[in-house]
């Protein structure tokens, strides 16, 4: 539930837009059929506490694409 409400309110303050690329929610939906992902900029392995890597200030609006060029291990 507390991720939920981060994740919402990361996409709500971000315009429901890639804060790299620029790609809307309703483009991305076009795109991959699925919204825009919310990115921890620290990740959360760093942090004892899920309650602050889940703080507003450490996350980011990203596109698929956007997002897989931060965790380069993963799949576009």
């Amino acid at each position: 539930a507390e991720w939920q409400e981060s994740r919402s309110q990361a996409l709500e303050r971000d315009g429901y837009q890639c804060q790299s690329c620029g790609m809307t929610e309703k483009e991305h939906q076009e795109r991959f059929d699925t919204g825009l992902n919310v990115h921890h900029q620290t990740d959360l392995a760093e942090f004892e506490d899920s309650g602050k890597a889940n703080s507003l200030h450490n996350l980011e609006t990203l596109c698929a694409k956007c997002h897989g060029g931060e965790h380069p291990f993963s799949e576009d």
